[in-house]
């Protein structure tokens, strides 16, 4: 099944109300599964390049005016940087991508009928309704990434939560690698060093191991 840019999913317990005790790795390249994107922000256009880099891929992308299916992936340098280039423009016209990667583009509409393994919703408050929740958990999505603030009405998030085969990543501890990312830049310019991309990455996935686990206990 292809994935949005919206979410995704770790191994979870028969209820779902407990993180699980193993650590999920939805970017896995031995997966054969796709990421479903919601939003063209900055953090699914970097969440496009790690699955890119890892194996996956990420086939949906939205905007204010609907959204773009690139069934191919978001997985090259030249769609990745075309993104950026919009986002640094600040350029919402999501349209011009599928112009010109030769992309479907479905206006108004949002991607939740896409079928992917991961969903990451990452625009707005409120954006994934009981309905929309019922039709991701029915696509056979696998995890449910929740990438902004609170992007789930409490009623679906109490819906899909209840779901066997579906795992939830709770915003905050989803989102918690930026702030830990932040925190990393601060120190580096408090210390005047200078780590590599790779040495972040590192200390990032230490950071977010330890936040899996502390959840994982918290819950038992």
């Amino acid at each position: 099944a292809p994935t949005h840019l919206s979410a995704s999913i770790p191994s979870g317990s028969p209820t779902l109300r407990a993180p699980a005790r193993t650590i999920a790795r939805p970017y896995d390249r031995n997966r054969d599964g796709l990421l479903l994107g919601d939003a063209a922000s900055i953090v699914n256009i970097c969440s496009a390049k790690k699955a890119a880099e890892l194996g996956a891929k990420v086939i949906t992308i939205s905007g204010s005016q609907g959204y773009v299916l690139d069934e191919a992936g978001v997985t090259t340098d030249e769609k990745i940087d075309f993104l950026l280039k919009m986002r640094a423009a600040n350029d919402k016209n999501i349209k011009a991508y599928a112009d010109k990667f030769g992309a479907k583009f479905f206006p108004k509409e949002k991607p939740w009928g896409i079928k992917g393994d991961i969903v990451m919703p990452a625009a707005t408050q409120n954006e994934v309704d009981v309905a929309e929740a019922k039709q991701i958990v029915a696509n056979g999505t696998k995890y449910y990434i929740e990438v902004s603030n609170m992007p789930t009405t409490n009623e679906a998030l109490n819906y899909l939560r209840g779901e066997k085969g579906i795992v939830v990543a709770p915003s905050k501890a989803a989102n918690a690698g930026g702030v830990g990312v932040s925190a990393l830049e601060m120190s580096q310019n408090s210390e005047r060093l200078n780590w590599t991309a790779e040495e972040v990455d590192e200390k990032l996935a230490v950071m977010m191991k330890n936040i899996h686990d502390v959840s994982a206990e918290a819950a038992a």
